[in-house]
This record gives structure tokens, C-alpha cells and sequence, in this order.
């Protein structure tokens, strides 16, 4: 029956043939997990003066039309806060803003801060509000000012910054910037798997944000299971271009997490690679013996010209100037006068096995120093060393294992004793399955320095 049915495989239809009543039909079927047909913001984003006339306002005007056909940005975590050099919150502006009604003497009266509802934390004469950091052009005048949830003419949810009757924004100005410092932006869907108030700032939580508004297919128990772990890297930005979700993640988020995505039955599901891992986060001993038996040789999978020891992250966007405020180094050989370098034993071993191997990374999306330096962390587990590889033919009692767990491996053959590795893969390969490692080198846990 159809409630009995089993699904095989799921695709698109592709290269289709048919003839008469008694000739048969042939087609392909082939899946596109990566092939993303939906764009955020979605056209009904776009700023129009249906959608923001005068507001019910006698004596106002709505938009300004040089914004007209441009789209109201999505904005998500806390764009602008940061934390200065000197150790003090700070607040610098972290996206754009759009003026959608303007007083008799033209006078800005509203700034569109997002294409949707968010997150409000206070009331202000009976509404519930949050706050928002405005600058006009000049950046040199910045205010904070309340923002309210609304509806459009066309029945679109978006929240707008209200201007104070008393300001030193200049409310004749036609630019400007806005900076969360107050509230996170971004207002969870009900059902969505977000944590706290429902404002997806951690990065498990934001990239199933993302793929929910795609037309991927996705495995939301893996993604659900992946998200406390990858919810330490917390990011921050805006959106004000169309874009498929899946390029924007591919672009913007994937490059700054130990995370590769790969197509399973039930969808696109996360592998989160623990590059940290230790003795204490294996999921089992593999101990090579009877039903484990070593398949190939050890094998390095780096050149030591490849090896990457200095990482340097800009981050901290100041959305009026498109320029990074904040820089980290993680080095194996910190200058004392440079508070943004900083160190630990393993870049130093690095640096004395291969030398120094640089890579800069400039990212939109980080605010936070925290983030940053985990950032800098696993791009050093990974690259800082050569890493080797090893695979096992096993039974089918460890089928279980999935890629990026940790476990611990006892070869005497090849002198490891409880070696950390993390599985790479397991697939079946001639009536057993093939289990292949990647040996996690760390100098201090495995009792060498050079």
C-alpha cells in the first residue's frame, strides 16, 4: 500500500523519453542536494512605496526614493557590538538603514533597521520595543533610539527605528547606519530549533535558519544534534542583496567553522570535525587485532611548505566605511608590543618543525573577540601539522561510527597507543566495511616538542 512504501531514492526527473501507447518510457533520476532555487531576501523584501507610503500620517512622506527597488536587509545576531582595545563595550555601526517617513519639513521620523520582526526586550508607552545605535553619513553623530515592530501597507512584518523629537543624528541626511547593541536582531520563527529568546546567534542555530529557507533538503535531527557544539561561534550581520541561503552559508559562514555538510538519505546533514578532540571525547577504543585489521600504510596528507602556523582574522565590519576594526594573530612567535598576538605551545612547535606558513582570513559576520580566537584555534589544529591518515578493514559491529567523531586508536604494529584520531569515513568496500582515520597530532598530549 502506499502508507507501505519505501522510498529508494529522491530526485528530479531528468532526460525524459516517451513514444507510443505500447513503447516504453525511460528517464533519469538524479539528486541536487546543493542546488538551491530560493533567494533571500525574498521579492517581496523589496522596498516599494506601496509598501511604505506616508503611514497614515497626515503631512508625511514615505520613502525615499533613491531607496525605492533596493531591499530591506535581513539582519541577524548583534552587528556593531563590539569590545574595544581597551577592555570597554563599544558600538560601532553594523548595517544599513533605509528612511521610510519623513515630517512636513522633511525631517526623517522613521528608519527601516530590518525586513522583519525583532527581538524585543523592553516596553516604551505600551509597546513593546528594543533599541538601536543610529548614525547619519557623517559618523560622528550617533544616538540611540527606540525600534518598534510594525506591518506594512502590503502586510509585510518589519521593524523601523523611531526618531526622537531632540537628536544629534542629522535628520535631514539621507544615509543611515545602524548598530545593535542592545538586543539581537533576528526573531526566530515559532517551531524553529533556537535557543533562549528565540534569536538565532549561534551558529548551529543560524545555519538551520538559513536552510529552512532554502529548497534543500535537510536532516534536521543531525542539524539539531550538531547545533550545541557549533552555537560557540557566534556571528553577526546582514543580508541586502538577493542571495540563495545555501551561497550565502557557502560563502560567508562555512569558511569560518570546523564544519564540512555532505547529502545523506534524510537530506543535507553537518559533520563537525573536533579538531580539539582529546582521550576523554572518544566514543570508542579501536584496538587493531582480530575483526580490525590495518588496510593501508600511514600516510601524511600535508607538504610541510603547506603547513599554516601565523592565522590572522579581521573582523569587526563598520558597515558605514565596509573597513574591519579588530585584528587577532595567532602566532608562534607573538611581538610583547602587539596586544592583538597571542600564542600557544602548539603554533610554537609548529613554528620551529616547519617555519612560518601565514593565512589571513577577513570575515563580515564576527563581533565577537571569543569567536574570533576559536576561529584562529581549529584553523591551527588543522593546518599547523602534517596530518596522517590511516584506514582499517572492521566488521559490521562498528557500522555505528560517523564521520568527525574521535576515537582511540592501539596499533602496536605502528607504535600507537591510544592515539586520538577522528574517523574521516566508513564505507563498505568488498563484504566489510572500511574505516578510515585522520591522527590528531598534538605535541604537549602526545609527550614531544620538536
Amino acid at each position: 500500500t502506499w502508507d507501505q512504501r519505501r522510498v529508494i531514492i529522491t530526485g528530479t526527473v531528468t532526460q525524459p523519453q516517451y513514444g507510443g501507447g505500447d513503447e516504453p518510457v525511460s528517464f533519469s533520476v538524479e539528486e541536487q542536494p546543493y542546488s538551491d532555487r530560493v533567494q533571500i531576501p525574498d521579492a517581496g523584501a523589496v522596498l516599494t512605496e506601496d509598501r511604505f507610503g506616508d503611514q497614515g500620517l497626515s503631512g508625511h512622506t514615505g520613502i525615499d526614493p533613491e531607496y525605492v527597488g533596493q531591499y530591506g536587509p535581513i539582519v541577524f545576531g548583534l552587528p556593531g557590538k563590539w569590545v574595544s582595545s581597551s577592555g570597554n563595550d563599544a558600538v560601532t555601526s553594523g548595517s544599513m538603514g533605509v528612511p521610510i517617513l519623513r515630517d512636513a519639513g522633511g525631517y526623517v521620523a522613521r528608519v527601516l533597521v530590518a525586513s522583519h520582526r525583532i527581538v524585543a526586550k523592553r516596553y516604551v508607552g505600551g509597546y513593546v520595543t528594543n533599541r538601536v545605535r543610529v548614525w547619519d553619513s557623517s559618523g560622528a553623530n550617533g544616538d540611540y533610539w527606540n525600534v518598534f515592530n510594525a506591518v506594512d501597507d502590503l502586510g509585510r512584518w518589519y521593524a523601523y527605528a523611531q526618531a526622537p523629537i531632540s537628536t544629534t543624528v542629522d535628520k535631514l541626511d539621507t544615509e543611515f547606519r545602524i548598530g545593535w547593541g542592545d538586543g539581537p536582531a533576528l526573531l526566530g520563527d515559532e517551531g524553529d530549533l533556537l535557543t533562549g529568546d528565540g534569536a538565532p546567534r549561534g551558529a548551529g542555530d543560524l545555519l538551520l535558519w538559513f536552510l529552512r529557507r532554502s529548497s534543500l533538503r535537510v536532516d534536521r535531527g543531525r542539524w539539531a544534534a550538531a547545533s550545541a557544539y557549533l552555537n560557540q561561534y557566534k556571528l553577526s550581520g546582514y543580508i541586502d542583496e538577493a542571495v540563495t541561503p545555501w551561497q550565502y552559508i557557502q560563502d560567508n559562514i562555512l569558511p569560518l567553522l570546523p564544519l564540512s555538510i555532505r547529502s545523506g538519505p534524510d537530506g543535507l546533514y553537518p559533520v563537525v570535525w573536533k579538531w580539539e578532540a582529546t582521550a576523554r571525547d572518544a566514543v570508542a577504543q579501536v584496538v587493531a587485532g582480530e575483526g580490525v585489521v590495518r588496510a593501508s600504510p600511514v600516510t601524511y596528507s600535508r607538504a610541510p611548505s603547506e603547513v599554516i602556523n601565523e592565522i590572522r582574522l579581521e573582523y569587526v565590519l563598520r558597515a558605514s566605511t565596509g573597513e574591519t576594526k579588530k585584528t587577532t594573530v595567532l602566532t608562534g612567535d607573538p611581538d610583547p608590543d602587539d596586544s592583538s598576538q597571542w600564542t600557544n605551545h602548539y603554533a610554537q612547535v609548529s613554528l620551529r618543525r616547519y617555519g612560518v606558513g601565514t593565512k589571513s582570513i577577513d570575515t563580515d559576520i564576527v563581533y565577537e573577540d571569543a569567536t574570533a580566537h576559536r576561529i584562529c584555534l581549529w584553523q591551527l589544529y588543522v593546518y599547523g601539522g602534517i596530518p596522517r591518515e590511516v584506514s582499517y578493514q572492521v566488521g559490521r559491529e562498528w557500522a555505528w561510527l560517523e564521520p568527525g567523531q574521535a576515537v582511540a586508536l592501539t596499533d602496536s604494529e605502528i607504535y600507537l597507543d591510544e592515539q586520538v584520531a577522528l574517523v574521516e569515513s566508513i564505507k563498505w568496500s568488498d563484504g566489510s566495511h572500511e574505516l578510515k582515520l585522520i591522527l590528531l597530532d598534538r605535541p604537549v598530549r602526545d609527550g614531544f616538542t620538536a
